[in-house]
């Protein structure tokens, strides 16, 4: 039997909603009160700001180039927060994050009550994710982590709500597009996502109901912004690709020991530039883990030659070792910008939830296994908790760029916490049934 649609199952939409008004109240309360985005327009935040300044002035640096460095979607909609509230906004912007931050929870708690029956599962995955302290930071500052996060979910719970008989299609590739131009990775997601549906269709079983209508309607949207995305970056760049220039220079960290590249370039206009990066979780770099050169930041024949040079004589192992320490850099560092900051209740708050991350770990590892008794929301659970480690390997890990799939960790570890529970009530039943 067909398990009813979550909003159709007694008291499930008052879980989602108490869930929200939750997580609303924390974040609001948080970049209104504790840590204000107009107050934190540096480094990072400061690029977004800058680039969304520019998009709603019309205009174009020196090197229109430094545009293309990362995907466009989180800058665009910077831009549509200040033209709509004004570049010194407070209360505007901080419930604007605060809205969009809070999907998350209701989010969380519909995959909970798919895979564990009753409101107590759905309330508990729902309230762990309205106070999760890792996802409500990123309120406070203009960056990209709520919004993917949001959008990511949202796409997962309409196709999810699609595959159950209702509509979803337009809306989930709608969503999955908007999740593209934030984070491309969310292809990858799409790729293995795919694989195992087709591979399921062959042997016969339809993990993913489509019509012809439907299919067009999840995947059209996104095709439109990958055209989009690949036009506008051979158009800044004279080269053609996905969405950014920067994926090169993320190889070479994730590949070598690079801590820093630094390069001065002539552009266009004849204006001399000088850029350079250093990861965070790279530490503070030596002269030995620095490259210089001449050149645009992340021409990728130069950022090529490099990472050649230093993988010549590399041995496998050694390679593989290093794709392991990517993705323990996931979980073994607290998340920037806010582990910058000194006041000493967030850097205790920071401080427990890192220990608490890991008793979700744990919790997720009993709760992998049971997702496979909801093929198709398990698939979509799976492949982005897959995508995020795959991408941490290839390239470097870093503990914001696991804050947004915080959420379906935790929907696993909630069904891992109802799995442990019910196992131990089935001992106890046993024992007591042993008993003369």
């Amino acid at each position: 039997m067909r398990r009813r649609p979550f909003l159709r199952r007694p008291g499930i939409g008052v879980v989602g909603l108490v869930v929200f008004v939750v997580a609303f109240a924390v974040r609001a309360w948080w970049a209104i009160r504790v840590q204000r985005p107009i107050d934190a327009v540096w480094s990072d935040m400061a690029g977004y700001v800058h680039r969304a300044e520019l998009l709603l002035s019309g205009q174009t640096p020196g090197d229109p180039r430094v545009l293309a460095l990362w995907p466009w979607g989180t800058h665009a909609i910077v831009a549509g927060e200040i033209a709509l509230f004004g570049r010194s906004s407070v209360i505007g912007i901080g419930l604007c994050h605060a809205v969009v931050g809070a999907i998350a929870a209701p989010c969380a708690a519909a995959l909970a009550a798919r895979f564990v029956p009753g409101r107590l599962a759905a309330l508990v995955a729902g309230l762990a994710v309205a106070l999760w302290h890792p996802h409500v930071v990123y309120g406070g500052y203009f960056s990209s982590e709520i919004w993917f996060a949001s959008v990511s979910l949202l796409a997962t719970l309409f196709l999810v709500r699609h595959a159950e008989g209702r509509r979803g299609a337009v809306a989930g590739g709608l969503f999955l597009a908007i999740a593209f131009v934030i984070r491309p990775q969310v292809l990858l997601t799409c790729a293995i996502v795919g694989a195992v549906i087709v591979v399921a269709r062959f042997r016969g079983r339809r993990l993913l109901p489509l019509s012809p209508g439907a299919l067009a309607a999840l995947l059209i949207p996104l095709g439109i912004v990958m055209a989009a995305s690949s036009v506008r970056l051979h158009r800044l760049t004279g080269r053609w690709g996905t969405i950014a220039a920067y994926e090169p220079v993320q190889r070479l960290f994730g590949a070598t020991d690079v801590a820093k590249v630094e390069s001065t370039w002539t552009a266009p206009n004849g204006d001399r530039w000088t850029w350079w990066f250093n990861p965070t979780t790279k530490g503070i770099p030596t002269p030995a883990t620095t490259e210089r050169f001449e050149g645009f930041i992340a021409d990728p024949e130069l950022i090529r030659a490099i990472q050649e040079r230093r993988l010549e004589g590399v041995g496998s192992r050694t390679r593989l070792a290093r794709m392991v320490d990517n993705v323990l850099l996931l979980v073994d560092n607290v998340p920037w910008p806010e582990k910058d900051n000194p006041v000493r209740v967030r850097r205790l708050l920071q401080k427990n939830y890192k220990g608490a991350l890991f008793v979700v770990l744990a919790l997720a590892l009993f709760g992998v296994w049971p997702l496979r008794r909801r093929p198709l929301p398990g698939l979509l659970v799976g492949g982005q908790l897959a995508t995020i480690v795959l991408v941490a390997a290839l390239y470097l890990g870093e503990a914001r760029y696991r804050v947004p799939y915080d959420p379906l960790l935790i929907v696993v570890a909630v069904v891992g916490l109802w799995t442990l529970g019910g196992l131990a009530v089935r001992k106890i039943r046993d024992a007591r049934a042993r008993v003369p």
